[in-house]
């Protein structure tokens, strides 16, 4: 289910939007956080990008939306269990692992 095309994948990394390094070191130190929830912010921004992806490798809506949904939930776990390396392009960091995680599914 990895999508492959070139130019789907530079399309889809445009979609991502701004940097949000923050919301990621957040996620690591949960007492920094005061009244953010820094996962709901990430699946906030960048909820239609990624279920725009998975949309592209076939995905049917329904099923889009919930792997959408458990990717956030999986991306939660992953950046609290693995010190991501912070810096470099952020929405290459969510498409790698977007990539890894439906593979994996």
């Amino acid at each position: 289910m990895q999508h492959s095309d070139k130019a789907g994948n530079s399309a889809s990394m445009q979609a991502f939007g701004q940097a949000r390094w923050s919301l990621v070191a957040a996620l690591r130190n949960p007492g920094s956080a005061c009244d953010r929830n820094p996962l709901a912010e990430l699946s906030g921004s960048y909820r239609y990008p990624v279920y725009a992806y998975i949309r592209r490798t076939g995905a049917r809506p329904e099923s889009a939306w919930q792997l959408t949904q458990r990717y956030f939930d999986w991306l939660g776990g992953e950046i609290r269990a693995r010190e991501p390396a912070f810096g470099g392009r952020f929405r290459l960091f969510l498409l790698n692992r977007l990539q890894q995680f439906l593979a994996d599914e």
